[in-house]
């Protein structure tokens, strides 16, 4: 197929960049596997493609091979041979639409609309102060006299009763069952060796397709237009599909291991659809070609545009040729650096011009919450409000403070509306061009059906700029090849990566049509500081689980079906900052199946038509609690936050006061810091528009307060008192004793440093409920160099 993606004039004429796409379907008469050799073209494809004449049909203006100039990388055969053997596996191709599936999804702006609907029910409930649940009237102290308790009142909407949490369990248990039998299915034939049967090939002639999109959605046990149904459904899109069998082996329950997934062997097709991820090898193997052509006189501004292949004569299979017709745009109005010649948008589309257009809210937002953790957590409050009132009521131990779970930031997120539904109607759209094809009718593709991905960039009206948060220095490597594509391979300096729409589903899927089921979450992007394309600084979490240090590097297994290595690290000074306060914008540029796009410079910067609207970026993280550190080591009755001072009284008579001068103390240490708050509070700028700190003193800084207090371990003597270990941080040797030993943070002496970073908004100490306070009273403690204590009342 023809792919537009440039207009460039030069010398007083214009020029198209048009690239053709080859997307390759090995067939045979029947389904068994075959070898790549058994189709003598493709073993050496760059050799067979040097003979293939392509040329360009354009609105029936035929351009002839002779009127195209290739551009960018050539195919090269020893790259070909480095990837494909002539042992590669080759299944028959097999197409498959996914329209059996239902789609899971959640509405993401309905969530964090409940979310913000309880937080404010709650703060206008008990008027800023901690929730309480209490069933007893104000004074009153029988607690056989209750009363509905304020809190059910402000959390009514998002509590489940009984038969609103068995709808949503009955369906988890259904899940579970058929992911146990999956499970068994699949672990079953992998230890007895036996190959795991294929899924039935499917006939897309013969597909019934569902009568509409809505077909296709997941259908919810719960009201999705409630609150609590809007809760309910994150957490049904949460819970696991894949679940292993767990036995009572006396009062324990024991879960079985389940067996390590084996690898798959990846078969021609699947590896070409996989380097769909490196445009540059795409041309080096030829499955991508892009040629320069001069725009032919008189060329309307919107088109078709297809491919004309000429095959040499005489070939050893017989090869059948779709080129189907792709809709254009051309725009050569106003200045020559912003001209497209772009695949056309249909008329329902998101996409407008060379981007998505994010300024309409009922198809896209931005967010900033964890919107997911925040559903869950508020469903496990209200369950453990439910079920502690169940326990204690009728006792004293009914009234206690109920602290509602903290929100956790996110940088910011951008949701796409609806994206479930989005999903069926691109999937439905995909299988009816696929059965037009098969059937010999003329298709034509539009922006939405050469779709590979978005390329974000960020407008940061501090430094008012756009940056691209997708550039990276890339080297790929052939490990199979030989000279330079082996070493030192190919670098692709200052490229750009792809953000891709993925829909997810249960590796068991095939195994169980109770598991076909493909999840497409609203989130669609999500920025926190860094690129989306390289990897963060850092260790990581590796593929077996274990604690792997930072490599920007990805090597294959060596027996892996294919081997490409990929080596990218970031552009120097290419990525904008996140910070505090700061107002942003996102942009989201097209890119194609041949991974072309706009470039950053190819859209005027102060067009924000299709642009968000600016959002300012919150700190939504708590500040949490101050940290106390014993100054000596506990008494009879003392705990970290419980303080005990004795007066010794001559006898056994409270009645009578006795003056002490005995004293208890704790040091109080401002809350821990990561470096990732500090660096979006700005405190590792070099000011507002200069550069982040790279000094060696700011370096040593930071490794200098990246300690922590250090902590004494205590055990129970036979009275029950607590006896310190011997030193720091060292939990007791003897392994009984450990099982009830605690840990208190541990600085003797008058004053200490804190050895980490504190949080920086973290300005003061605020106690409350002290003696000497009265009720609702605080007193607060500046953090600054101050040593005066201010009480004022709780409301300020």
């Amino acid at each position: 197929m023809a792919v537009p993606y440039d207009v460039e004039k030069r010398d007083g004429k214009t020029f198209l960049s048009v690239a053709v796409c080859l997307t390759p379907r090995l067939q045979d008469v029947n389904t068994a596997d075959n070898k790549l050799s058994d189709y003598p073209e493709w073993v050496d494809w760059p050799a067979t493609l040097a003979n293939v004449g392509i040329g360009l049909d354009i609105n029936g203006t035929i351009l002839t091979s002779s009127s195209l100039t290739p551009k960018d990388e050539q195919p090269d055969a020893l790259s070909w041979k480095a990837v494909f053997t002539p042992n590669s596996l080759v299944r028959p191709y097999e197409y498959v639409p996914f329209t059996n599936y239902k789609i899971m999804s959640f509405n993401v702006k309905g969530a964090l609309g409940v979310m913000k609907d309880t937080y404010k029910s709650l703060l206008t409930t008990f008027d800023g102060e901690t929730p309480v649940l209490n069933f007893m009237p104000e004074g009153n102290t029988d607690v056989k006299m209750v009363q509905q308790p304020k809190l059910f009142t402000a959390l009514k909407s998002v509590t489940a009763n009984v038969d609103q949490i068995a709808k949503v369990e009955a369906v988890k248990r259904s899940w579970e069952g058929s992911g146990l039998r999956s499970v068994k299915k699949r672990s079953a034939a992998q230890r007895s060796g036996q190959k795991i049967t294929a899924p039935t090939k499917l006939n897309i002639s013969k597909i019934q397709l569902p009568s509409s999109p809505q077909a296709m959605m997941f259908t919810p046990p719960v009201d999705v237009k409630t609150a609590l149904g809007n809760l309910q459904m994150v957490e049904l899109y949460h819970a696991s599909r894949t679940v292993v069998e767990e036995r009572q082996v006396g009062r324990k329950t024991i879960r079985d291991t389940r067996d390590k997934i084996k690898r798959p062997e990846f078969d021609f097709h699947q590896i070409v659809s996989v380097l769909r991820e490196f445009p540059i090898l795409l041309r080096k193997l030829g499955l991508v070609r892009h040629f320069e052509v001069e725009m032919p006189g008189g060329m309307a501004t919107n088109g078709k545009i297809r491919c004309k292949i000429t095959w040499p004569s005489g070939g050893a299979t017989t090869t059948k040729t779709l080129s189907p017709w792709t809709a254009y745009r051309l725009d050569t109005s106003g200045d020559a650096a912003y001209w497209q010649f772009l695949p056309r948008p249909d008329a329902d589309s998101e996409i407008i011009g060379a981007v998505l257009c994010l300024n309409d809210n009922s198809h896209f937002d931005v967010i900033q919450i964890d919107v997911d953790t925040a559903a869950l957590k508020t469903l496990n409050y209200t369950k453990t409000i439910t079920d502690r009132t169940m326990m204690t009521k009728g006792t004293r131990d009914m009234t206690t403070k109920v602290e509602p779970p903290a929100t956790r930031g996110t940088g910011l997120q951008l949701i796409r509306v609806n994206r479930g539904l989005k999903l069926a109607k691109m999937l439905l759209r995909n299988a009816d061009n696929m059965k037009r094809v098969v059937n010999n009718q003329e298709v034509t593709l539009y922006a939405d059906d050469l779709l590979r991905g978005y390329r974000v960039d960020i407008y940061d009206d501090t430094s008012k700029t756009w940056q691209s948060l997708m550039r990276r220095n890339a080297t790929y490597t052939l490990p199979k090849a030989t000279g330079v594509m082996k070493s030192p391979g190919i670098t692709a300096l200052d490229e750009e990566g792809v953000l891709t729409m993925a829909a997810t589903r249960s590796i068991d899927s095939d195994d169980d049509d109770d598991q076909k089921q493909l999840y497409a979450h609203e989130t669609i992007a999500q920025w926190e500081g860094w690129s989306m394309v390289v990897p963060p600084i850092g260790n990581f979490i590796g593929t077996e689980d274990e604690l792997a240090p930072a490599n920007t590097k990805q090597t294959p297994p060596s027996d892996f079906s294919y081997q490409v290595e990929t080596d990218v690290k970031i552009v120097p000074g290419s990525l904008p900052r996140l910070r505090f306060g700061r107002q942003y914008r996102i942009r989201a540029r097209y890119v194609d199946i041949a991974g072309n796009g706009p470039k950053l410079n190819e859209l005027n910067p102060s067009d924000f038509t299709c642009a968000t609207e600016l959002i300012r970026y919150l700190r939504w993280d708590p500040i949490v609690s101050p940290t106390l550190a014993m100054k000596k080591h506990p008494i009879e009755g003392e705990s970290l936050e419980r303080m005990v001072i004795r007066n010794y009284n001559a006898d056994e008579d409270d009645s009578v006061e006795v003056d002490t001068t005995e004293t208890n103390e704790r040091h109080i240490f401002p809350p821990l810091a990561a470096g990732q708050i500090l660096e979006r509070h700005g405190l590792l700028d070099n000011g507002e528009m200069g550069t982040m700190k790279g000094d060696t003193s700011t370096y040593d800084m930071m490794v200098k307060f990246s300690g922590q207090l250090p902590s004494r371990w205590y055990t129970r003597n036979d009275a029950g008192d607590l006896v310190p270990e011997a030193s720091d941080n060292k939990p007791p040797a003897n392994a009984e004793k450990a099982k009830t030993a605690i840990s208190y943070p541990y600085v003797p002496g008058s004053s200490a440093e804190t050895p980490y970073l504190p949080d920086p908004m973290a300005r003061n100490i605020t106690l409350q409920s002290v003696p000497g306070l009265t009720a609702g009273q605080l007193m607060e403690v500046s953090l600054s160099g101050e040593t005066m204590a201010t009480i004022s009342s709780a409301t300020g």
